[in-house]
């Protein structure tokens, strides 16, 4: 014994310590990290070929950063020279008021566009009238910011909406999806959004190359689509990853910022992580905290606290260093100014997000704290690694990874995603102010289109070019509104197309998704060796139990299979086993709970039924019943079967003996569920004992006493286990039905449950995917609770609205159900925890029986889900021919089920009676059902039908093939068959087909397989509009 331990008396609050001397002493869940020895560390260098994992690793890291710089500086660069703000070719010197417009073009591929655009701009003041962008190679790419200058005379007052539309003519790149446009006031500071996220173009979205688009406000904008706006724009700059590759071209946070912060935090991750790598074997006691389903320990809290407060610190000043850092002052040699010289730049200028406070000098101190802390947490994390070994080192390595892989990919979408629901649907005002920040820098050149050279021919010329510019664009969108009014009808028919595409493809993924989390928490409860577990537990005690037909042979097979399989003395090589391991059954797997158990179900005696004339022939005329609730025997004996009076002596009986009848617990155990019949729960109850000797004493005392007589219906025996292997406890139940014709029945249960649902990393995944079902669940019934009171009786005339309804109450049960299943699992491991006699039996039939329930059910909202699958295909056409066909023959097929269930009943009776006595296969009614349906489908043993009966067996059999297999189902054939030639003209509802078209030619558009045919047909249709 140490000289110190932590009492097992110990609280939460209160530590009680055992020790054998009086110095000081403490303990609590709070622990130093681990230490370095600084003058033995650094010989370990020599061996480092032998512990180079980490040293690889974070060299690794750290080249793989060097080369990320390197493309990322380029990419910086040339954003920056992207990032030019373009005054619109048609700006007039003489225009001195200024607004800054940004367009934002959707990410995806072939959103950008080619093509000549322009617009109009509306206010309460006044108009733009038609202004032109500027088209070059940069602007109006996929993914793209383009900021333009835009100079009018005078303000136009609060802006309320944008007209934006192009011309066309950018041949393959002529479509343009746009996202957004905001437009700032430079000389008052007020900024409009004019969301858009459509298409432009002939022959994809709706077909219009023309938008109208009114200023965004708070009121204006749904939760829903400030929640999608702002996570997707989350994502692009604030995932520090994702940021790298995806945050706006001149962003004020660079690319290669980015990288290096995120090098930053690895290392640090890397340091604080070894830091208190295994310091919890360095807690004597630990402290679990249990709230709700969710558990742990306080020295968890406790290092993850201390972790976090390591990681986030540094990591969040150098972040907020290098966005609060203002920008390094330009020269102006480059830049050519719209009017006036700095006018509009001093107007950008004061645009400035005021944010950005701190002095530029401040940059060079974030990257000194970067170089520095990435040096010394690299340095520490390789001392860390030499100091613990290879072993221990390598196991900190593949732990860390695992963590960086879940926070990447796992923690930072879920705490984007969470960021953005609480602002959206909560501070919805922020959400607003969010889709009108640019996130670009602010210092960067304007760039003038008039004509620098030249003098004033070049500038009359370019000023006629723009006037026919414009009038080219105004024709075009004239035209466009022509062909709108002629096709008013046809455009209206291709955009309700259009929308139940879009409509279908929501139902489609949604509904998938939605089957994907049920699958996930259906087979969540599961294991793929679970089957290989049941298997090998019926094995160990299945030998000879098959072939017991009397007590002598159950009394052999309890002492020969039962006792060895239930106790395990020795290795299979002859060595004594601990006594830790004489607790696992011999499977060596699978842990023993508490005790095995026989308990016996006995009948009343009866007087015998025969008759009078025989009564002569019988000595005794007592006869046993037959097993029934109400001649169920409770009575209390002797030993030996010896009835109990009061003239009996007191010393043999005891309350607890094989010969007392128990009642268990209320509602702590189900009743005997056998293949002849079903017994309750109370019987005899004899402990098989704690070790193997016990077990055999206690066997041979039962059968020495006679223990099972005449009287005795059924034995059980019964116990419970645990593989801590695949998390799962089984309850096998070993039944004998002793029958008063004579004989015996074996029969088995084998429960296989977990009752532990939540365990580890995996275990939280699956918590978490209990929660998103519980979502999509209330989503789904919201909705249909919605469809119900827009189609009133119609809802109700719908098959798949029914089977909505069940799948909805079933898994309404299936909630109910977890419930119940959940607090008896607490429950029983409760009892488990203070279970602390080895010697007693402790039933777990309500855990496994709740269990079971909870896996059916969630099985049938499963099978209803997927059944629903074939909705989905109905704009098939093959499918849609099929389930009408179904439909038409529906009267037909239930007048034929009837008529042949009534001959099917005649030929079940008559096999029961005729064979039944001797066939078992016909021994009941369900029985000779399954045989008779086994017998149509080509499986039947004729010979052992021929041998009953040699005249009336083969008559049956043939009369049964002849009328049931051969005319009963050519008439089912030939029902099927003519609703098929009925149905051969049939054609689908032309909105399945348009629907069908629809989504063929997005997935072609998606694909880069659009029609060449229907791209001429645009391209045509363009050239009319410009020729104009």
């Amino acid at each position: 014994m140490s000289s110190h331990q932590v009492h097992p008396s110990s609280t939460i609050t209160e530590t009680v310590c055992a020790c054998n001397h009086m110095t000081a002493f403490g303990a609590g869940f709070v622990t130093a990290p681990n230490t370095i020895d600084l003058t033995t560390v650094f010989d370990k260098f020599a061996d480092i070929g032998n512990n180079a994992g980490v040293l690889a690793t974070v060299l690794t890291t750290l080249a793989l950063y060097f080369v990320g710089v390197i493309f990322l500086r380029r990419v910086d660069k040339s954003g920056m020279k992207k990032l030019i703000v373009h005054s619109l070719p048609d700006n007039r010197s003489t225009d001195r008021y200024y607004y800054k417009i940004t367009v934002y073009t959707s990410y995806g591929r072939g959103s950008g566009t080619k093509s000549n655009v322009a617009f109009s701009l509306f206010g309460d003041k006044g108009s733009t009238g038609v202004r032109v962008f500027k088209q070059g190679p940069e602007t109006f790419q996929a993914g793209g910011v383009d900021i333009f200058l835009m100079a009018v005379e005078e303000s136009l007052g609060d802006l309320h909406r944008l007209q934006i539309w192009h011309d066309n003519q950018g041949g393959d790149d002529r479509a343009w999806k746009l996202d957004k446009v905001i437009v700032r006031d430079l000389q008052s500071g007020d900024t409009n959004s004019f969301l858009c996220n459509h298409w432009l173009s002939l022959d994809r979205g709706d077909g219009r190359i023309n938008r109208i688009l009114p200023a965004s406000t708070e009121h204006d904008l749904s939760s829903f689509h400030l929640f999608t706006t702002k996570a997707a724009r989350d994502f692009r700059n604030e995932h520090i990853w994702l940021s790298t590759l995806f945050c706006p071209s001149g962003s004020h946070f660079s690319k290669v910022q980015r990288l290096s912060c995120g090098l930053c935090i690895i290392y640090t991750t890397m340091i604080a992580n070894a830091m208190w790598y295994k310091t919890e074997d360095n807690v004597d006691q630990t402290t679990v905290v249990n709230i709700g389903i969710v558990s742990f320990t306080l020295h968890e809290l406790y290092v993850s606290t201390m972790t976090s407060l390591c990681v986030l610190q540094v990591n969040v000043l150098l972040i907020q260093l290098f966005n609060r850092c203002k920008e390094k002052k330009q020269t102006d040699k480059n830049s050519v100014y719209v009017a006036e010289e700095g006018d509009a730049k001093s107007l950008l200028s004061k645009t400035r997000s005021s944010s950005q406070f701190l002095p530029y000098g401040f940059v060079y101190v974030a990257w000194s704290v970067l170089v520095l802390v990435c040096c010394v947490s690299a340095f520490f994390t390789i001392l860390y690694s030499l100091e613990w070994g290879p072993e221990k080192a390598n196991a900190w390595l593949k732990t860390f990874l695992m963590s960086f892989v879940q926070d990447v990919f796992v923690i930072e979408p879920v705490k984007i995603l969470a960021v953005s629901a609480l602002v959206s649907f909560i501070c919805k005002k922020a959400a607003v102010a969010s889709t009108q920040d640019d996130h670009v820098r602010q210092n960067i050149d304007v760039e003038d289109s008039s004509p620098s050279e030249g003098g004033l021919f070049a500038w009359i010329s370019h000023r006629a070019t723009m006037r026919v510019a414009k009038q080219q664009l105004h024709m075009a969108l004239s035209k466009h509104h022509k062909l709108d009014a002629e096709s008013q009808k046809e455009r209206k028919k291709k955009e309700e197309t259009r929308k139940q595409t879009d409509n279908v493809i929501q139902e489609v993924v949604s509904f998938f998704v939605f089957v994907m989390i049920l699958l996930f928490v259906a087979n969540g409860g599961t294991n793929t060796y679970s089957h290989h577990a049941y298997n090998t537990l019926g094995d160990i005690f299945q030998t000879d139990f098959d072939q017991i037909q009397t007590a002598d042979d159950y009394w052999s097979w309890a002492r020969d299979v039962l006792v060895p399989g239930l106790f395990q003395e020795q290795h299979y090589n002859g060595d004594k086993l601990g006594w830790r391991r004489k607790l696992f059954i011999s499977d060596t797997a699978s842990y023993r709970i508490g005790a095995a158990r026989f308990k016996q179900i006995r009948v009343k005696s009866r007087s015998c039924g025969f008759h009078q004339r025989y009564t002569s022939l019988f000595l005794n005329q007592e006869c046993s019943s037959w097993n029934s609730f109400s001649d169920g025997e409770t009575r209390d004996f002797l030993p030996g079967w010896r009835l109990l009076f009061s003239s009996n002596s007191s010393k043999d009986f005891h309350d607890q003996s094989p010969w007392t009848f128990q009642i268990p617990d209320s509602g702590g155990e189900l009743p005997v569920m056998a293949d002849i019949a079903t017994y309750g729960s109370g019987g005899y109850v004899a402990g098989v004992g704690r070790n193997k000797d016990a077990a055999l004493a206690v066997i041979a005392d039962l059968k020495e006493a006679d223990w099972i007589d005449r009287y005795t219906r059924a034995v059980v025996v019964e116990f419970t286990v645990y593989n801590a292997n695949i998390n799962f406890f089984s309850t096998m139940s070993y039944t004998v039905e002793f029958l008063n014709m004579g004989g015996a029945v074996p029969s088995r249960s084998i429960r296989t449950y977990r009752l532990h649902r939540f365990v580890g990393p995996a275990g939280y995944v699956i918590l978490a995917l209990h929660i998103l079902f519980v979502a999509c669940f209330l989503y789904t019934l919201y909705r249909e609770v919605k469809l119900m009171k827009e189609q009133g009786k119609r809802y109700w005339r719908q098959p798949w609205n029914l089977l909505e309804i069940v799948n909805i109450l079933v898994s309404f049960s299936g909630f109910a159900v977890f419930a119940v299943d959940y607090i008896t699992s607490r429950n029983t491991l409760d009892k488990l925890l203070h279970h602390h006699e080895s010697s007693k039996y402790m039933s777990f039939d309500l855990a496994s029986f709740w269990n079971q329930v909870f896996v059916w059910t969630v099985a049938t909202v499963a099978f209803i889900n997927i059944l629903k699958l074939l909705r989905l295909l109905r704009f098939n056409p093959l499918m849609s021919v099929l389930m009408t066909s179904l439909r038409r023959m529906l009267p037909e097929v239930a007048g034929f089920a009837v008529y042949f269930t009534f001959l099917f009943l005649s030929f079940v009776q008559l096999g029961h009676l005729v064979f039944g006595l001797k066939i078992q296969e016909y021994s009941s009614i369900a029985a000779s059902g399954k045989s008779l349906f086994l017998c149509s489908l080509g499986i039947f043993d004729f010979d052992e039908i021929l041998s009953t009966s040699r005249i009336i067996g083969p008559l049956f059999l043939y009369a049964y093939l002849c009328i049931v297999f051969i005319i009963i189902i050519n008439i089912l054939v030939a029902i099927i068959n003519d609703a098929l030639v009925v149905m051969r003209g049939f054609t689908p509802p032309q909105e399945h087909r348009e629907i069908l078209q629809e989504l063929w030619r997005r997935l072609s558009n998606f694909l880069g397989l659009a029609n060449t045919e229907s791209r001429g047909k645009s391209g045509l249709h363009a050239e009319v509009v410009v020729s104009i």
